[in-house]
């Protein structure tokens, strides 16, 4: 995923609670604008085909915890 195929504010923000924990989800959704960009080619038998990915869904999620050090990057 590259961050260009992203917009630069979130698609959507969710606040959660549960099991004693909350905090906020951002997701930004986009798509694949080139095919170095979606990491097919990482693949083996995927590296010759120029266009794959192009066109693909791309989305990236942030989670930003209430919870202090581990707590909150573990979720």
């Amino acid at each position: 995923m590259h961050e260009s195929s992203l917009p630069n504010r979130p698609t959507l923000t969710r606040r959660f609670r549960g099991a004693g924990r909350s905090g906020t989800v951002r997701a930004y959704y986009g798509v694949t604008k080139r095919p170095s960009e979606s990491g097919f080619r990482l693949r083996a038998g995927w590296a010759g085909i120029s266009a794959v990915g192009v066109g693909f869904p791309t989305i990236k999620c942030e989670v930003e915890s209430d919870r202090p050090g581990y707590g909150s990057a573990l979720g």
